[in-house]
């Protein structure tokens, strides 16, 4: 009815945003790039914290969640991700980086398909490979980019994927602002 038209339409506005939100952060991340990755994930990370620690109080959760260790993981590998992302921002151009980095959904889908059961038909692995050889036409078209840095960028994109998957885990039995509270509670003790 008309009100589920209304919630595509909220979604798809939230999805805007975020994506939006996320082009101004990796367009602050580059401009800042005379500052040390470690630090700009450790502000970023502060920042996030202290919005997850004002939810959490006001909705009165227990901050510790439930399952612990793809909470844990879930921020390592998202911690990972991130550092690997940011160095690849700082080291290639971002346009380029940011493709590199949207290959995490091939990775998220794969690793689903291993550790939550879901299913991958055959054609995904031909759209996969598809993916990797628009990867490799970068490479083969801009020679700003080091095979060490693209490589990185690859490497980012399978943590972010490890990390969906640690949050597809752990989506059961923790509320959303934990699993997302666990990023900043791993890489704040790293990378300070």
């Amino acid at each position: 009815g008309m009100s589920s038209v209304k919630q595509s339409h909220r979604g798809i506005l939230f999805m805007l945003l975020a994506v939006s939100c996320f082009a101004v952060v990796n367009g602050i991340a580059k401009w800042l790039d005379h500052i040390p990755v470690h630090e700009l994930v450790f502000f970023r990370s502060l920042v996030s914290l202290g919005y997850c620690l004002w939810f959490v109080r006001k909705h009165k959760l227990d901050p510790r969640g439930n399952n612990r260790k793809w909470l844990i993981l879930r921020g390592l590998f998202g911690l990972v991700a991130l550092m690997l992302f940011f160095s690849t921002i700082k080291h290639m151009p971002l346009a380029t980086a940011t493709v590199i980095q949207y290959l995490s959904p091939l990775f998220t889908i794969y690793l689903a398909s291993k550790w939550n059961n879901q299913s991958v038909r055959p054609i995904h692995y031909l759209y996969f490979l598809l993916a990797f050889s628009g990867i490799l036409l970068i490479r083969g078209w801009d020679d700003q980019i080091d095979t060490f840095w693209l490589i990185a960028g690859v490497l980012a994109s399978f943590f972010a994927g490890l990390a969906y998957n640690a949050i597809i885990k752990a989506k059961g039995t923790d509320h959303p602002m934990i699993i997302v509270m666990y990023f900043p509670l791993v890489s704040l003790p790293v990378t300070g």
